[in-house]
């Protein structure tokens, strides 16, 4: 089976030393980052060194280069001209600063799992599919699980400015935030934001709110000018280059999901970018 398709571990060795990782953030995450995510492809990336890793952990108000969480995470920060370090007691500590670390794309961990197969199972209740189509739903779901982990559903993504936080959230439904982590809703999202570039309704974008702090905000509004459209993010960040498949994705992310037949179309949305995603990279034989 291809290396793609790989499970990542959480348990990794980094400097010699066994740590726990998010998988998405992990030594092995990187190795992928570093063949895939080039300069020549991504210009941006000529900002930052991508050999350099480091953990990057609030204390005190600075951020420390030490793994004090149990699931511990690799950035990647800006050239050494941009970035204010000091030591202290062995350590090294920064100032906040805009970096890139993993992202997972598809959320299936076990509390998504959970709810996707109550929703399958309440459609069967209601007679709406027989067992066999029940069986065979609860199989793809196991299937989508089982990708989680895998660099097939990793991508880079800008730390400072909490994208990751409006990704898990999602839509703001009945007064109440969806809560799937939803690659579809969040690219749904970044497009609406792309398209309000230039204009007074960008600060009333609920990605930029939720940037919360000013120098957030700054740091979120120049990545998005990075990007001249949604088509282009995904091109760069997802190596989605059909353009018609990334409108199928932002349509998708309109809508919460709340039936059986909902979770089907949203796995076998995840199965056919993940198909895109391994054409591209199988073509660039780097794997």
């Amino acid at each position: 089976m291809s290396k793609l398709y790989s499970i990542i571990s959480d348990e990794q060795l980094y400097r010699d030393k066994s740590y726990h990782f998010d998988p998405d953030s992990s030594p092995e995450a990187w190795e992928y980052y570093r063949k895939y995510y080039t300069e020549e492809r991504w210009e941006l990336l000529k900002q930052y060194n991508l050999n350099e890793l480091h953990f990057f952990e609030y204390f005190n108000g600075d951020y420390v280069d030490a793994p004090l969480s149990f699931y511990n995470r690799l950035n990647a920060l800006p050239n050494e001209d941009e970035v204010t370090v000091t030591e202290n007691n062995g350590y090294r500590f920064y100032k906040a600063t805009r970096r890139l670390a993993g992202e997972t794309d598809f959320n299936f961990n076990d509390i998504k799992y959970s709810r996707y197969k109550k929703i399958l199972f309440e459609q069967y209740m209601k007679n709406e599919v027989d067992k066999e189509t029940l069986h065979n739903n609860f199989e793809k779901l196991e299937k989508c699980k089982q990708m989680y982990h895998t660099v097939l559903n990793f991508s880079l993504m800008q730390v400072m400015g909490n994208m990751q936080g409006i990704k898990s959230k999602g839509l703001f439904i009945n007064r109440k935030y969806e809560y799937l982590d939803r690659l579809d809703t969040f690219v749904y999202m970044f497009s609406c934001c792309l398209n309000k570039i230039g204009t007074s309704e960008l600060n009333d974008d609920s990605i930029i709110e939720n940037a919360m702090a000013v120098e957030n905000k700054n740091e979120l509004k120049k990545y998005l000018n990075e990007f001249s459209n949604i088509y282009d993010y995904c091109k760069k960040v997802y190596f989605i280059e059909d353009e018609e498949f990334v409108n199928e994705v932002v349509v998708s992310g309109k809508n919460p999901i709340t039936s059986g037949r909902e979770v089907v179309d949203y796995m076998s949305l995840a199965f056919r970018f993940w198909n895109k995603k391994k054409e591209y990279l199988e073509k660039s034989k780097k794997i």
